[in-house]
């Protein structure tokens, strides 16, 4: 694993965690959220069951009737929340302020350095391309839908060698695609939105061997993330969500187009079991909402694939059986990054 691409992810995460502490140090204010959709940003210096008055940055000063009230949260604690529709104290005040919508869409340009190892043979490089995700969030049964699909290209770089054993570099032609589907559940403690899920994940990779003797793979795999994610508003426009998960291996394919290399060789496919493998996913999001529609968001991330090695089938040249193949064990490290917007 490269040193240098850790390293710069994490000062990626460290970097970006100071500048938002330097901007809620200076904050340090609560929101007061009213009946008409409106909301007032500051420092509350009086609140009864009269009226409230909010000290702004700029040291101007809002004064408004307690009766117009909705809901009063901190910045500093949503334990703090009080919802005056239910005259209780409400840890979820952030979701009726609009933070987390029922409906919401994101899309974001991708870019990450994938690196594929197997025994004798390596492919790495940089591949960009595009997420895009709709999520459904029921506030009342706490339950959260998600819908994903991602797209990348690339041009990698090929260290391997030849059967028998000479070395060969070559550049390869990549695209991968992957679709996901989540469902999970809301849970809270006053200050954090935790969400358990579970889905279904499906994973191509189609990968091109350019120059004399290339040829074309075709690589899918099924699985079923099992993960959670935590949300935190920290201020009424910063948030951060981060996320980790498992990913539980149902199996694949493998199909090697040799006749690309030679039109007499046939093109074996080897299947992959279930548990023949696994994976990982970690992330952390931060997100700036900067109108009532509008956010953007900044999301490094890290993949990880650990797949055993295939069943076996058979290779033919003119239809004859000539030998044995599989696909060996192998490893995918992923570096990656978004930054899109949300609405």
């Amino acid at each position: 694993m490269n040193i240098t691409k850790i390293f710069s992810l994490i000062l990626l995460i460290l970097l970006t965690g100071i500048l938002l502490g330097s901007e809620l140090q200076a904050q340090e204010q609560e929101t007061v959220y009213f009946i008409d959709g409106t909301s007032v940003s500051g420092k509350i210096i009086e609140l009864n069951t009269i009226k409230v008055r909010i000290k702004q940055d700029d040291g101007s000063i809002i004064e408004r009737s307690f009766k117009e009230i909705q809901m009063v949260s901190s910045a500093r604690s949503f334990s703090n929340s009080y919802d005056r529709t239910k005259g209780q104290s409400d840890s979820f005040g952030v979701k009726k302020a609009g933070r987390i919508s029922k409906h919401s869409f994101k899309v974001a340009p991708v870019a990450y350095n994938f690196e594929y190892n197997e025994s004798s043979m390596t492919e790495e490089g940089m591949m960009y391309g595009i997420n895009g995700s709709y999520e459904y969030n029921d506030n009342d049964k706490a339950l959260m839908i998600n819908l994903s699909l991602e797209y990348l290209s690339g041009d990698l770089d090929y260290d391997g060698m030849t059967w028998g054993g000479s070395p060969v570099t070559a550049d390869t032609q990549d695209y991968i695609w992957e679709g996901r589907f989540l469902i999970g559940g809301d849970a809270y403690d006053g200050r954090y939105k935790v969400t358990p899920f579970v889905g279904l994940g499906m994973r191509y990779w189609n990968d091109v061997i350019k120059g004399f003797g290339g040829y074309e793979r075709e690589v899918m795999y099924y699985y079923s993330p099992i993960g959670f994610s935590i949300y935190k508003s920290l201020s009424n426009k910063w948030s951060w969500l981060f996320n980790a998960e498992y990913d539980l291996f149902w199996g694949g394919e493998v199909t090697s187009h040799l006749s690309d290399a030679d039109p007499g060789f046939n093109d074996p496919k080897n299947g992959q079991k279930f548990g023949n493998g696994h994976g990982m996913r970690i992330s952390l999001k931060f997100s700036n909402q900067f109108n009532k529609k509008l956010s953007w968001f900044i999301e490094p991330f890290f993949r990880y694939w650990d797949v055993g090695e295939s069943g076996c089938s058979t290779l033919f040249f003119n239809d004859v059986p000539v030998a044995t193949v599989y696909e060996p064990a192998n490893d995918t490290k992923i570096f990656g990054l978004y930054l899109g917007l949300g609405f």
